[in-house]
């Protein structure tokens, strides 16, 4: 019994030193950062396996405050940058205004309208695989309300990684392609 009283101290503790060894080899000793990764992993385990989510929640709370703790460390260590001196631009030219303002207009559309439409339509492709013709379960419905904002998110980052509107169009492409095959499906 004295055993488990002493598993989730040892493992908060493990989980604290975890990020610390992560820090010391990183840059310099490749396995030491590795084997701090796999104690983190072991450790919330360990805490997950004994206490369950509240163990989890608890030991990522401790290798979080171990990590902010060495950012702040580093952060008062390091030297401060000299300041920069402002430069001013020179003004665009009214032509120019006039395509960027047109230009920000098409990624402000794809990026909020056209990718929330391509997820909801994947969202709801995916809730008719599911229920399959039978009425909406509360399974499906709340698959739903998670898949829309997940989707929505990953396909705004992906086109925030494109060059351009045109290549903006490729992730909503992608997702009304697999909404239309998931549809297809079901």
């Amino acid at each position: 019994m004295a055993g488990e009283a002493l598993v989730l101290p040892l493992a908060w503790a493990l989980a604290s030193l975890a990020p610390g060894l992560v820090r010391l080899g990183w840059g310099t000793s490749r396995p030491l950062a590795l084997t701090g990764w796999a104690i983190g992993a072991g450790a919330i385990a360990m805490l997950g396996a004994h206490a369950g989510a509240w163990g989890i929640a608890t030991g990522l709370v401790a290798g979080m405050g171990t990590a902010l703790a060495l950012v702040l460390l580093a952060a008062l260590q390091s030297p401060p940058r000299p300041p920069r001196r402002h430069r001013q631009k020179p003004a665009l030219p009214a032509a120019r205004k006039e395509i960027a303002i047109a230009r920000r207009l098409a990624v402000f559309v794809l990026v909020v309208p056209g990718a929330l439409c391509a997820a909801m339509w994947l969202a709801f492709a995916s809730q008719a695989l599911l229920r399959r013709g039978a009425p909406p379960g509360a399974d499906s419905v709340a698959l739903t309300l998670f898949l829309t904002p997940t989707i929505w998110v990953l396909l705004m980052v992906w086109q925030m990684l494109e060059p351009g509107p045109v290549r903006m169009l490729r992730p909503i492409m992608f997702a009304a392609a697999a909404g239309l095959a998931l549809r297809s499906l079901a």
